[in-house]
């Protein structure tokens, strides 16, 4: 076997493991970042305003189970939480099943289910096995590409802060106790045994 042939075997076997070990990985890395700076931003708030909050939360249900990325409770309500780290443009609303995101400049186009309607799942989750509290949809954008949603439930990390913050203004929602129950609730709910 002739050098060339050797260089353009050892190549092609390159680039194959790299298809199939590094850039899955790569992805699932920066999710795990995306939700690691969400989980930073949470510890922060749950300081300021006496919140709590649980990440991962895996919720049986009748289909088997769901998984919360955060719940965050303070004074102003319960916010249930979906984390994105997407790159590109993405474009979307509230009702559509399907967003969009692109890539080079309208060359490559991927199919997103909706966030917004994925995190509604995980609150009628909580609500059958909770009853009557009410909970904030919210669906963070990592990467604040936002621009293109149409939609009230869609923030980036900053405008999620501007967010609390003012719902901390107006009067409480829920009393310390009430935090402190909730709270304890949702981790006795959690399958995975926060």
């Amino acid at each position: 076997m002739g050098p060339l042939i050797f260089i353009i075997i050892a190549s092609i076997v390159i680039i194959v493991l790299l298809l199939v070990f590094v850039l899955p990985s790569t992805a699932k890395a920066k999710g795990k970042r995306g939700e690691r700076r969400v989980s930073d931003r949470l510890t922060y708030l749950s300081y300021k305003y006496g919140g709590k909050y649980i990440n991962n939360l895996m919720l049986s249900v009748k289909d088997g189970s769901t998984q919360i990325d955060h719940i965050y409770i303070d004074r102003s309500g319960v916010y249930v939480i979906e984390t994105k780290n997407y790159s590109g443009d993405v474009y979307g609303d509230d009702y559509s099943n399907k967003w969009t995101q692109v890539f080079n400049y309208g060359r490559t186009k991927n199919s997103l289910y909706n966030p917004v309607k994925q995190n509604e799942g995980h609150i009628k989750a909580l609500i059958y096995k909770l009853r009557s509290i009410d909970f904030y949809n919210v669906v963070i954008f990592i990467q604040g590409n936002i621009f293109n949603i149409r939609s009230k439930h869609v923030y980036t990390l900053n405008s999620f802060e501007k967010l609390v913050k003012e719902k901390n203004d107006l009067p409480p929602v829920l009393d310390e106790d009430s935090i402190e129950k909730l709270y304890d609730k949702l981790i006795n709910l959690s399958a995975n045994g926060i």
